[in-house]
């Protein structure tokens, strides 16, 4: 109480928490028909927050770049890599009902999802490992020889 007084009163705060809450959600999915879930996507991601999860590990010759993508098809995924960003974007399929289901609960996200992140260095695109194994994206990515650091002589007289 002594906070919402503070700041404008409640009013005040349930109409900007409103606002702030709106801007986020960029498009509410209708219930399921009796089901009366609301799901919510992020513009370009599924669920709420950066999908999908991702861990970088960097080391001094390639970084390995780690994203949880349970439930996904590996032949519905891409992976893109130019000079020091990698990008990756797939799609997940809404599971199709049987005649007379409908959803209790759903909680699970669908639809496309996409993710770039920059690269502490320029990869070498030819010299990428990418494998998928329950539901964990694995890409290694190999610095750019250009990208190296190169010793250079000092010729002294």
């Amino acid at each position: 109480m002594f906070f919402t007084k503070r700041i404008g009163g409640e009013k005040y705060v349930r109409e900007n928490v409103l606002e702030l809450w709106s801007r986020s959600i960029s498009r509410v999915a209708p219930a399921s028909k009796g089901c009366g879930l609301v799901i919510f996507q992020h513009e370009g991601n599924l669920g709420v927050g950066e999908y999908p999860a991702i861990n970088a590990l960097t080391g001094k010759e390639s970084v390995i770049v780690t994203a949880e993508l349970p439930g996904i098809n590996p032949d519905k995924l891409n992976i893109a890599v130019q000079n020091d960003t990698l990008a990756i974007s797939g799609s997940r399929d809404i599971e199709a009902l049987k005649e007379g289901e409908v959803y209790h609960r759903q909680e699970r996200s669908h639809g496309q999802s996409s993710r770039t992140i920059k690269l502490p260095f320029n990869a070498n695109a030819d010299k990428i490992d990418a494998s998928y194994k329950k539901g964990v994206l694995s890409i290694t990515l190999h610095r750019s020889e250009v990208d190296k650091p190169k010793k250079i002589v000092i010729k002294s007289e």
